[in-house]
């Protein structure tokens, strides 16, 4: 009898980097507003920034109304809903830790990679140095790679 193949192993993982999947699967957020919404509201609370927050409480405000808050260049979207359904899934699986060092660092790879922000922006906005931040998104990168050897990084190469 041959077991079912899950979503997790029918995506082609070595196709692209893990930074460009999470590069793409952003690009596939701002396509999909609701898909970002979705997304944001299984993040449990506790782990949401101040701007996930306000962002998700302007979406229930405006009853239905797209906020079009794109920081990134237009990108073409190419992954399609079942590889960006896998990525989140393992991004959630692996958000699912009580070390607050350790969802420090996913929140930093999170912003960098998915929401497109520069380091810079990330460095402003969380009153931390520059070095800090690049220093943190790595050390995210490698707790990463630890977990998901089938992954390919950039980082890493």
């Amino acid at each position: 009898m041959n077991a079912a193949v899950t979503i997790m192993q029918a995506i082609n993982w070595k196709e692209r980097s893990f930074e460009d999947w999470l590069r793409q699967f952003g690009v596939w957020c701002d396509y999909y507003p609701e898909n970002k919404r979705m997304i944001v509201k299984s993040t449990p609370d506790r782990k949401l920034t101040q701007e996930q927050r306000e962002w998700l409480i302007a979406e229930y405000m405006i009853d239905g109304e797209k906020i079009s808050r794109v920081h990134r260049k237009t990108k073409s979207c190419l992954i399609d809903d079942n590889e960006a359904r896998a990525v989140q899934k393992l991004w959630l699986d692996m958000r699912e830790t009580e070390s607050e060092v350790l969802q420090g660092w996913l929140q930093l790879v999170w912003s960098h990679y998915v929401e497109g922000k520069s380091l810079r922006q990330i460095s402003e906005e969380s009153n931390y140095p520059l070095i800090s931040v690049r220093q943190d998104i790595k050390c995210g990168l490698s707790h990463i790679s630890g977990r998901n050897p089938h992954l390919r990084f950039d980082l890493m190469a």
